[in-house]
């Protein structure tokens, strides 16, 4: 069996010699256990934090917060990757680019929707102020609504690609609950 890398000073050299595109079901099949298309988790779990801590279950409180947000911008940067779904898909079906852009400032839509929800939980946490909670609530609904109208246009141009490039007698996987 030949070694796909081999370490070199400070890290590894990757031999692509024998790299090649993955089958179109091997992708379907990663994609599928991937997309969570009926709902938005990390608002879900938000909106959830957020109600706990309003309603002072387990005995936390506003003030603690902060701490239960503060990994929300390394996860928010990660949205990102939406347009690298919407890449692979829109170009392997050629579809137009300008439309791809429109879809990318949605995105970038989403990413700033969730920096201001950081920003509203962190004030909400610091000032204690109950009625700050509406904000946060209305961003939560703002990112919700953005990223839905994401997963729906995403789900659409993957089902296309599925029916151009994969066989019909390929069932769609189910996903394991998380």
């Amino acid at each position: 069996m030949r070694s796909c890398s081999r370490p070199s000073a400070g890290g590894y050299v990757f031999d692509n010699a024998e790299a090649h595109a993955p089958d179109a079901k091997d992708l379907k099949a990663y994609f599928e256990a991937c997309f969570v298309r009926d709902n938005n988790p990390l608002t879900d779990a938000v909106r959830e934090i957020v109600t706990a801590h309003l309603g002072g279950r387990g005995g936390i409180g506003l003030s603690d917060l902060s701490a239960a947000v503060r990994e929300l911008p390394v996860i928010t940067i990660r949205k990102y990757a939406y347009e690298h779904g919407f890449a692979f898909f829109w170009r392997a079906l050629k579809l137009p680019a300008r439309e791809f852009e429109g879809w990318c400032d949605e995105i970038e839509a989403l990413v700033q929707a969730l920096k201001a929800l950081h920003y509203d939980c962190m004030k909400l946490s610091q000032t204690g102020e109950r009625a700050l909670a509406a904000p946060v609530f209305e961003r939560l609904a703002e990112a919700d609504r953005i990223e839905t109208k994401l997963k729906g246009k995403l789900a659409e141009i993957f089902d296309l690609w599925c029916d151009q490039n994969v066989p019909a007698d390929i069932p769609m996987l189910k996903r394991v609950a998380r």
